[in-house]
């Protein structure tokens, strides 16, 4: 195991004291504690509704279910992002069409958004990279002028983080977030939709339940999506601790931008935004391909430190070669996936950790990027 790992979480006894409570009242599930979770999300960020379930990926496939995507729909994702954003549309019977990212800010392209709409097209979703918000404004102006095609936010890395004092998490029809280990705040799995649409929540609520209504009618088919209770005490737990754990990613962030050494460029952030740093995503220097960024990860790791590749370009990945052109056709998103990398990032790192990762990053270049 590395010395330095890429990420932990932040868990402590108060963490501990609430699980133990939740065995100790022998209600595990549908309880009072994912709804205290549910609103102290809700009250946070300033959605009208959140709606918890066991997964980031579960709470987006249930809400392109709700928008009624399905067969014979496009759903507009990012090129680059984590493989779960198209999953949630190919198991809704729907075609991803992979859009070009910003290769400075990792974010969708709103330009060649408008280049791959069609008169299929019935969503768009926006992933906010590394918890970097995208460029709403941008992508709310293509779709004035496709009025029937619906906004959806990919904050599963975002919560906590701004655009324009605006709260991420508050963008489109609906967002999705996402409390696996290495978010800001963890439930170990979970994950969360939140929308200020009285219907679409209902719907929600009744399909992650079998589809069973508040009146206790099976309205519609449904499947067991719920968050169990001892994740929702977790969560109600690390989001009293929110507010810390980010101002202490935030300062660990800084240490990183003084001390990283030229030729590694930080993901670009818009002036306006205020981010939370989910995770240091980078890149290395201009030219490096798949085998030296490898060799880069390997050499790190053999010192003890865990370095991990930023994201995925959907397009290099075979499983997604079906839905995609050409990888040329993505060089945003190909220069990210071939020399993008994540450094360890995590609220009990020390400065000293951040400031020897900083040195071993150097030192790893200056040898021609492989440590030899």
């Amino acid at each position: 195991m590395a010395r330095i790992p890429l990420a932990r979480p932040s868990l402590g006894s108060e963490e501990v004291e609430a699980v133990s409570a939740v065995l100790d009242s022998g209600r595990l599930v549908s309880g009072p504690r994912v709804e205290a979770f549910e609103k102290a999300v809700r009250e946070k960020v300033g959605a009208p509704h959140a709606v918890a379930f066991h997964s980031g990926t579960a709470a987006l496939w249930a809400t392109l279910r709700c928008l009624d995507v399905g067969p014979g729909d496009e759903v507009i994702v990012p090129a680059l992002t984590f493989p779960a954003t198209a999953e949630a549309v190919i198991f809704n019977g729907a075609v991803p069409v992979p859009a070009d990212v910003d290769p400075d800010s990792f974010n969708l392209d709103h330009r060649d958004v408008a280049l791959r709409m069609t008169g299929r097209t019935k969503a768009v979703i926006a992933v906010d990279q590394f918890g970097v918000p995208a460029d709403y404004p941008s992508i709310e102006s293509v779709l004035e002028r496709h009025p029937d095609v619906t906004l959806v936010e990919d904050g599963a890395c975002s919560l906590g983080s701004s655009l324009d004092s605006r709260p991420c998490g508050t963008f489109g029809e609906a967002a999705i977030l996402s409390f696996h280990p290495r978010k800001i705040v963890t439930t170990g799995e979970g994950g969360m939709v939140l929308t200020d649409h009285d219907g679409l929540a209902g719907s929600l609520r009744s399909l992650r339940s079998h589809g069973q209504d508040a009146s206790g009618a099976f309205s519609l088919p449904g499947l067991n999506l719920r968050m169990g209770e001892m994740e929702g005490a977790l969560g109600q737990v690390q989001m009293g601790r929110l507010d810390d754990l980010i101002g202490r990613r935030r300062a660990l962030a800084e240490v990183y931008e003084r001390h990283l050494p030229g030729g590694v460029t930080l993901q670009k952030i818009a002036p306006t935004a205020d981010v939370n740093w989910q995770t240091l995503a980078a890149l290395l220097p201009a030219g490096t391909g798949v085998r030296a960024r490898d060799a880069f990860l390997e050499a790190m790791r053999s010192r003890s430190i865990e370095v991990g590749i930023a994201s995925f370009a959907l397009p290099a990945l075979p499983a997604y070669r079906d839905f995609s052109r050409d990888p040329a056709e993505y060089p945003g998103a190909m220069r990210v996936h071939e020399s993008g990398i994540a450094l360890p990032l995590f609220p009990d790192m020390r400065v000293e950790d951040v400031e020897e990762v900083a040195a071993a990053v150097r030192e790893v270049l200056e040898n021609g990027g492989d440590g030899s």
